[in-house]
């Protein structure tokens, strides 16, 4: 447990979706335009590791995910505060995730975007529903952090638990 409060929740939905797309697929056979097997043609090296096989790939996909989230950030004043979900999205993120053979890596980056118009609209500067932070491009380069250190804080004396 963190000092100054109950336990931190460091994983988002999306962070979710993106790790057990990565887990289910990365030692698989599939493949798409990249070549590479499972984890959506990034690959793994081996049935043992996580690691993608194309770090190259995965360097690529994260900048375009953060360009995507940030310009979101960046054009929260624009447009409306909500957006309903989809139903079409709503039955996607019902179904089991992901698939047995894993999420083309192409696949994965567009499902992780979809969710980016769907937000509680905390992020829009005319949001006035329940009180609570809104996004900001500062909490964006911190959640990196925290999901790349994929910190435990349930103990031990690691920078997650301070």
């Amino acid at each position: 447990q963190p000092r100054g409060g109950g336990p931190r929740l460091l994983f988002s939905s999306a962070t979710m979706l993106a790790s057990i797309a990565w887990l289910r697929g990365g030692a698989t056979s599939g493949s798409d335009a990249g070549g590479a097997g499972g984890a959506g043609g990034m690959g793994s090296p081996s049935p043992t590791s996580l690691d993608p096989a194309d770090w190259a790939t995965l360097r690529a996909s994260a900048h375009a995910v953060l360009d995507a989230s940030l310009d979101k950030l960046e054009a929260a004043s624009e447009g409306r505060v909500w957006t309903p979900v989809p139903d079409d999205l709503k039955e996607a993120l019902r179904a089991p995730v992901p698939p047995e053979d894993g999420l083309a890596h192409g696949e994965l980056c567009e499902r992780l975007l979809a969710l980016l118009p769907y937000g509680a609209g905390n992020t829009h500067p005319r949001f006035f529903g329940w009180v609570h932070g809104s996004g900001s491009p500062g909490g964006v380069l911190p959640e990196l952090v925290g999901a790349a250190m994929n910190a435990n804080c349930g103990g031990r004396d690691h920078v997650g638990i301070y």
